[in-house]
């Protein structure tokens, strides 16, 4: 099963338009993975030295960055899908502001989320 897709393996259809600006910016599954742990995500981190980051949050957002670790395009590995979670879960930004039209509401609209 090496190399097989998540999409193959949720059974839906690859689309790739969510990964193009980050393999713009030259960041591949590895890269992508790389960044996370650059970012805070280091707890996934084997102890090696990691090099600077080469993408800055202004090139490339965290919640950028958390899609594209959970597209279905991607290699399917489980770290992967770990670090998309993990770096979606700012300590200073709410779950639901990550989910904008899904019934969630900004915190500056006032409306306070269900719960």
């Amino acid at each position: 099963m090496e190399g097989r897709m998540l999409a193959a393996k949720l059974g839906t259809t690859t689309h790739l338009s969510p990964l193009r600006k980050a393999q713009r910016l030259g960041l591949d599954a590895a890269g992508l993975e790389r960044l996370a742990l650059q970012r805070g995500c280091d707890y996934y981190h084997s102890g090696e030295p990691i090099p600077p980051a080469s993408v800055s949050p202004g090139q490339f957002t965290n919640e950028e960055l958390a899609i594209a670790l959970l597209h279905p395009a991607l290699p399917y590995h489980p770290r992967t899908l770990r670090l998309g979670a993990a770096i979606r879960e700012e300590p200073d930004r709410p779950a639901f502001a990550f989910s904008r039209g899904v019934g969630a509401r900004s915190p500056r609209s006032g409306v306070k989320p269900p719960g």
